[in-house]
């Protein structure tokens, strides 16, 4: 059966994207395709590789219609598609201390969401790292706040997700699992491949 969608999100720095690059090496493109939100995004707006900056100063509502757009035509072109294509991005955004929900109605097109999650001093500390390394500046915090303050909002901000998330699948009627991102790789891929052959058996028992 062709045409499964997963909606894979979590926090800034939780680790979401590594876990999802881990699962595109183990696997080697035989059973998913996993698809970056934040890069297809810009492809589609136009915008150059690696000008994230440019992404975040556009609108967030044009930014919300855009990703919808595309969204929905990412799913016409894979609906026949055998492997199961993994979207990586956000339930909610922060920015400078505001929340900004990052879903909307196109959500319905997903078979799954999972969330990844971890104690907020670990992300915290994923973020220091990143910015030490040149990696990522998440520019996530107001100026000033201090590292206790930062996992105090993060702390805020991964309760509201699990929140948001247990609220779109009632919604929508659509299943969510948690992954925790605080453990060994391997943990986390036997995991979601625990979860992936369980949404496999009750879809091929719901067509018998």
């Amino acid at each position: 059966m062709g045409g499964r969608f997963y909606f894979v999100g979590g926090v800034n720095g939780v680790g979401k994207s590594t876990f999802l690059k881990k699962l595109a090496l183990w696997d080697k493109g035989a059973k998913f395709t996993v698809v970056s939100g934040s890069r297809e995004l810009m492809k589609w707006l136009g915008i150059e590789p690696r000008k994230y900056s440019r992404l975040q100063k556009l609108d967030d509502k044009y930014k919300r219609r855009e990703l919808g757009m595309m969204i929905k035509f990412i799913v016409k072109n894979n609906s026949q598609n055998k492997k199961t294509l993994i979207f990586d991005g956000h339930y909610l955004h922060y920015k400078k201390g505001a929340l900004i929900n990052a879903v909307d109605g196109w959500i319905k097109f997903f078979k799954a969401m999972f969330l990844i999650d971890a104690p907020a001093k670990v992300i915290v500390d994923r973020i220091y790292t990143d910015k030490k390394r040149s990696v990522s500046d998440r520019d996530l915090f107001p100026v000033g706040t201090s590292k206790k303050q930062k996992e105090k909002i993060i702390d805020f901000y991964c309760k509201t997700t699990m929140d948001e998330v247990r609220k779109t699948s009632r919604r929508y009627g659509i299943p969510y699992f948690v992954i925790s991102s605080d453990k060994d790789p391997r943990e986390m891929l036997a995991e979601f491949i625990y979860f992936h052959n369980k949404i496999t058996a009750s879809t091929q028992n719901a067509l018998r």
